[in-house]
């Protein structure tokens, strides 16, 4: 979850990003604190008993969402209450003033102001056949904006070239090598990067040049059936979307991903593998999973490796929400 706003969210589109942020809002489990002081509360109401009084930078896991995730307008904050623990008290707070521990940005997003208390990292084209992650300062630049026609606060990096994406987070990441992609993209690697019924793609982490270890490799496999309806609409039914890893004997397992994708009912789930490597150096691919929710919206998901549940390969950790043109 953001504690600010991007393009989709500024001026004219907000009640429409409102709408589709309270369909498809998506909470991580592990939250931390962005705002200078948050109270966590023993009500989902702002008149709630005050239990602590959380500093930037405090922990929090998820432990559930009140009225499922169902998005209010508080004191002209739009957000949700979550239930969260913090140490070994519990209570609720309100999501505009918490974020998930590894949040997605991209350069010149627009934003309100800079979520306070993390580290900024952005994964940047190394060469040819590499990228790499680099520690990062951050601001906030005024530019002139055609669409809106005036001046608006764009997220800048103290890097000469861009990124392919950002990344804040209150866990330190070790800067270097995380992908053999370079000037390639998974599409220009495996001629399609769309996750449709009957594709599979490899992901598999990073590795430079002189290192000769040999990582197990793993896939993400798309399945379903693609047919016409009775005004010859082809629609996909019962797509669904796996990850697992290779094994030479038996069979291997899978870990369904589908409900992290899945769009509103009536619109066909359409993925794209965006980016594959290794943010969090467990020798495990990462992945960066493009989709389309709504009719008139996109997300990027972040899914990494160390935070997968016993059995799992990927755990979905943060997603970045932008409107189509």
């Amino acid at each position: 979850m953001k504690t600010t706003l991007r393009v989709c969210l500024v001026f004219g589109c907000t009640l429409l990003l409102n709408s589709l942020q309270a369909q498809f809002n998506f909470f991580a489990d592990d939250l931390v604190v962005t705002a200078s002081v948050l109270n966590l509360r023993d009500k989902p109401d702002k008149t709630g008993k005050v239990v602590e009084k959380l500093p930037q930078g405090a922990e929090l896991s998820l432990l559930g969402l009140v009225n499922d995730g169902e998005n209010i307008n508080l004191d002209s904050n739009y957000g949700a209450w979550l239930r969260v623990q913090y140490k070994n008290k519990s209570g609720y707070v309100f999501s505009p003033f918490v974020s998930s521990r590894f949040s997605l940005y991209q350069d010149d997003d627009i934003l309100e102001e800079l979520p306070g208390g993390l580290r900024w990292y952005g994964v940047f084209m190394r060469d040819s056949f590499a990228d790499e992650l680099r520690a990062v300062e951050v601001r906030l630049e005024k530019a002139y904006h055609e669409l809106f026609g005036e001046e608006v606060q764009v997220l800048k990096t103290n890097q000469k070239d861009r990124s392919k994406f950002l990344v804040a987070t209150l866990s330190p990441l070790e800067p270097g090598i995380v992908s053999n992609l370079g000037v390639f993209d998974p599409g220009n690697l495996y001629v399609t990067a769309d996750l449709s019924p009957g594709v599979m793609l490899p992901i598999y982490p990073g590795q430079d040049m002189d290192d000769t270890t040999t990582y197990s490799t793993y896939f993400l496999a798309a399945t379903g059936c693609a047919q016409f309806d009775a005004t010859d609409f082809v629609y996909v039914n019962d797509y669904r979307l796996y990850a697992f890893e290779w094994q030479d004997k038996g069979p291997s397992p899978r870990q369904d991903i589908t409900g992290w994708v899945r769009p509103e009912e009536g619109v066909n789930a359409r993925v794209q593998l965006v980016w594959f490597g290794d943010l969090d150096r467990d020798r495990k691919p990462d992945a960066i999973l493009k989709d389309f929710p709504g009719e008139s919206s996109g997300r990027l998901s972040l899914f990494l490796s160390s935070k997968s549940k016993p059995g799992d390969f990927l755990h979905k950790v943060s997603e970045y929400y932008f409107q189509l043109d």
